[in-house]
């Protein structure tokens, strides 16, 4: 009896008909669109925020993020994927992808190392490249796309959403 191949899940979904994955334990849920309020004088990674169930949720329109050209007009199909990361405590924020596919297990020998173009690259956002079937699949480095300084940024916005409502106790974080 041979052992199962060794597979990682990932969503995958699509930004300018290119196919990408973030690997599925920095999901927490996607969204249909919804309008993303914006922000007086925030930094340009930050799109708005968006409200959900009463958290304010800061956002970031990946397709700019990653220069790939101006943003789409939001569609039927364009989702809000909201993502948790843990920094010295979890932040939710959401990213703008252009259309949401499907979660995949993709077997490691069919992931590749992007070793060969990180040269090529200004910040390593490619962390590995997936091949399925005929498809070529860009999995994201969440850590690469967001700097520490971007998401101290982004969690500064969260946190002061919690503070100007009540929610957040202990000691402040400041921007």
């Amino acid at each position: 009896m041979s052992e199962e191949p060794i597979t990682r899940t990932f969503l995958t979904f699509s930004l300018a008909d290119e196919s990408y994955a973030i690997d599925i334990h920095w999901v927490r849920e996607v969204l249909a669109y919804q309008k993303v309020t914006r922000v007086p004088r925030a930094p340009d990674i930050l799109s708005g925020v968006i409200n959900i169930r009463g958290k304010v949720i800061p956002v970031i329109d990946l397709r700019q993020n990653l220069r790939l050209g101006e943003s789409k007009t939001p569609g039927q199909s364009t989702s809000i994927i909201v993502l948790e990361i843990n920094l010295e405590e979890t932040l939710s924020m959401g990213i703008i992808v252009d259309d949401v596919h499907e979660v995949i297990e993709i077997e490691n020998a069919q992931i590749q190392s992007t070793q060969n173009i990180r040269n090529f690259q200004d910040t390593m956002v490619v962390k590995e490249i997936a091949k399925e079937d005929d498809n070529l699949i860009m999995i994201l480095d969440l850590e690469g796309l967001l700097d520490r300084d971007s998401l101290t940024v982004i969690a500064g916005y969260e946190n002061e959403s919690h503070r100007e409502s009540g929610h957040l106790t202990g000691s402040t974080a400041s921007v």
